[in-house]
């Protein structure tokens, strides 16, 4: 048998095998997750219990949800003047969907034309062939 300290109460007590604790009653009574933390938005410290959690309140949590949204809403609605300012701003923000719809609107694409363009954006990076309405549309 050896000698240990129990976590909770920092008692020594004799352990078997596989004991942490002196007894059932600071096993239960082990103290939970806590980490204090500075909220990003207040700069307020604050103790949480969750290894996840950012914010002190649900109001700093709201107000950053808020200005994510007021942040994507002016790029969404940004003027872009040429389609390559489209490509590197825009469209890694935007759905496909929504894209797709800009596309047709404001740079008065065909629905065939947009999806091809999109297409070829969205793999410039694989380096592979599109292939749309069994036509191949680009390489990079």
């Amino acid at each position: 048998m050896v000698t240990g300290v129990c976590p909770t109460c920092g008692r020594e007590f004799t352990k078997n095998y596989k004991a942490t604790y002196c007894s059932k009653k600071c096993a239960k009574n082990t103290p939970k997750f806590r980490a204090t933390r500075i909220c990003p938005i207040c700069n307020k410290e604050f103790i949480t219990k969750y290894p996840s959690t950012k914010f002190c309140s649900e109001d700093c949590k709201r107000l950053n949800t808020n200005a994510q949204q007021r942040e994507r809403t002016k790029i969404k609605y940004k003027k872009t003047s040429t389609l390559e300012e489209f490509w590197n701003k825009e469209a890694p923000i935007l759905g496909k969907g929504e894209a797709l719809r800009k596309l047709e609107n404001k740079f008065k694409m065909s629905p065939e034309k947009a999806e091809i363009d999109y297409e070829c954006w969205r793999n410039r990076y694989r380096g592979v062939l599109v292939v749309v309405k069994k036509v191949i549309i680009c390489i990079y």
